[in-house]
């Protein structure tokens, strides 16, 4: 028996090895191919605006220019701005990058509310070493360099999307480490300028954060959604720079029944609040009386303290519908927000209509 869980043990681990080396093989594919087609031609800058929901927060300006510094081809340069909410942050990139579009050298200076940072990226004798100063502190990190170590993956998404199932990159801006780009077998439907299609779904994952990219027909990025963060980016034309998204917010039905929930909050709406609940339901789920639930609820949540951590009226919809992510099975429904998480059920209100209404909620 012993000998057999060994043995399953040593095949997961090739398993896992073998996809591994698959992912990093593709990852050297896509560079070789995005550098060849940069070297044919160099692209246009790429303009990704940020938003929050439908509401304009910033952008993020992606250059490429031909070089031959510290031996170099290409030279890029990243800027971005952007303010959430009154937390603005600022960041620029200057990256240059071999014909394969490995890393060779790196600065970069960015500003945020908690103060300014500056990293300094070098390669030598096979090795990438990145020296990071923020808030008076400095630290170093260092590793190997391999043929898929790029600054950050993410930004060459803005240029070119890997076409391989899984595609591994590995990143030394020293946040973001070994990035997966993984595209879903199922695509998903989403209305974007108006219009209802089906899209390719790429799932980015690193030791940072998680963005969920969705593909058109011909291949193109168009949408990207910051996972368990109210963000989203979408290619920007100049014309639009600055500018709202000027379509209907697209929100599920649990999701909203949510968002119906924080805007009672934010209003101090105490009827429209509890109207958001199947209170029946909670009652049987804690054991209390109806009225002891209502009292509980309004105690927990309806506070000047939780109006205040609110975003404003005009924002909340967007915050929340772009941070929200909603699971449902039949009559049952999760809506994620990341620090709260709830529970909901369809019911039939008194006129017979079914109506989504939230019976458990879970702050983390």
């Amino acid at each position: 028996m012993q000998r057999f869980v060994i043995a399953i043990a040593l095949a997961f681990t090739f398993m896992t090895a073998v996809r591994a080396d698959e992912g990093a093989d593709e990852g050297r594919k896509y560079l070789k191919k995005l550098g060849a087609a940069w070297a044919q031609k160099l692209p246009e800058p790429r303009v990704m605006g940020i938003y929050v929901g439908r509401k304009w927060a910033g952008k993020a300006t992606f250059t490429v220019k031909a070089t031959t510094e510290g031996g170099a081809a290409f030279d890029f340069t990243a800027d971005t701005a952007f303010d959430l909410m009154g937390s603005a942050m600022s960041e620029h990139s200057h990256i240059l990058l071999s014909r394969d579009l490995t890393v060779v050298a790196a600065d970069t200076e960015g500003k945020a509310r908690s103060g300014t940072g500056t990293k300094k990226l070098t390669v030598k004798d096979g090795r990438w070493t990145l020296q990071i100063e923020k808030g008076g502190l400095k630290q170093e990190k260092s590793g190997e360099m391999t043929s898929t170590t790029v600054w950050d993956g993410g930004t060459l998404l803005a240029f070119a999307m890997p076409e391989a199932k899984e595609t591994t990159l590995v990143c030394a801006n020293g946040d973001v480490g070994t990035e997966t780009f993984a595209r879903r077998d199922a695509k998903e439907r989403l209305t974007l300028g108006g219009k209802e299609a089906e899209y390719t779904v790429l799932e980015v994952t690193n030791e940072d954060h998680s963005t969920r990219w969705y593909l058109d027909d011909a291949g193109n990025g168009v949408y990207m959604r910051f996972i368990g963060k109210p963000l989203c980016a979408r290619p920007c034309p100049a014309a639009n720079v600055g500018k709202d998204i000027d379509e209907p917010l697209e929100v599920s039905e649990p999701v909203q029944r949510v968002i119906d929930l924080y805007m009672a909050m934010k209003k101090g709406d105490a009827d429209g609040f509890l109207a958001t609940w199947d209170l029946p339901a909670v009652a049987d789920e804690t054991g209390e009386t109806a009225e002891g639930v209502e009292a509980g609820l309004k105690q927990k949540m309806l506070t000047p303290e939780a109006q205040q951590q609110l975003p404003d009226e005009a924002m909340l919809p967007d915050y929340f519908a772009t941070l929200g992510t909603a699971t449902q099975n039949g009559d049952e429904a999760e809506v994620d927000f990341g620090r709260a998480l709830f529970n909901l059920h369809k019911v039939n209100d008194a006129s017979g209509k079914p109506r989504w209404l939230i019976y458990s909620a879970d702050t983390r």
